[in-house]
């Protein structure tokens, strides 16, 4: 019995010192401060821009699930309708997509896109800046009934599609860019060329007056001419 206590104390031992000395418990002590050689901070330090792209990499894609999943719009906001006065004089306008507060805004007949930006609170951080510099016109004036739609990041939608009035003809006096590319035969060279015409020589006095922009015929009328109209 004595000798097993013995041997037992000496195998314990042996765990515990080691033959080289340095023993198991040392070594496993060892280990947990170091990372192939070098200690944990080396390690972390040496290898700091792949953490932090990583890092990044990770947010952007959250940002975009929540974004396409409109989870980071407020519900309280949806729906909203707001009134300018207390009588129901103006123009009635629904705006959604990348603004602060979608909803229905009631505003005087003058109104103008930027008015109705300003009463939804603006634009949100998510909104297709491609879109708001090339085809949103803060400065046209919007008509009672109409629906504007502001695009997220990552989303295309057709000129037509972004501002429809009441009715499904294009205003030619107030569209901007990619409202006049939705017309059957007419690019964006074309509709910067219209836009042009209209900042030369004024608004449009009939949609006949169209054939004087340059490279407008009459057959560009012709397929045209039941889609636009000028208020």
């Amino acid at each position: 019995m004595l000798f097993v206590k013995r041997s037992t104390l000496e195998s314990t031992e042996k765990i515990r010192v080691g033959e080289d000395g340095l023993g198991i418990s040392g070594k496993v002590e060892k280990g947990t401060e170091e990372i192939g050689g070098k200690s944990f901070w080396e390690f972390l330090k040496e290898n700091i821009i792949e953490w932090v792209m990583m890092s990044i990499g990770i947010t952007l894609i959250l940002i975009g699930v929540a974004q396409h999943f409109h989870w980071l719009e407020n519900e309280a906001d949806r729906g909203l309708v707001v009134r300018a006065g207390e009588n129901s004089e103006g123009l009635a306008v629904d705006i959604a997509g990348a603004v602060v507060r979608p909803g229905v805004y009631q505003l005087s007949n003058d109104s103008r896109v930027n008015d109705l930006l300003v009463a939804c609170g603006g634009l949100t951080q998510w909104v297709n800046q491609r879109f708001v510099e090339r085809d949103l016109n803060r400065a046209r004036l919007i008509s009672d009934g109409e629906k504007i739609y502001i695009p997220y990041i990552g989303e295309e939608i057709a000129g037509a599609a972004l501002s429809a009035g009441s009715g499904s003809k294009i205003d030619i006096n107030k569209a901007a860019v990619g409202e006049l590319e939705s017309l059957s035969g007419i690019g964006f060279a074309y509709a910067s060329a219209i836009i042009e015409y209209r900042q030369d020589k004024g608004s449009f006095s009939s949609i006949e007056e169209i054939k004087n922009v340059p490279g407008i015929g009459e057959k560009t009328f012709e397929k045209i001419k039941n889609s636009i109209t000028i208020n």
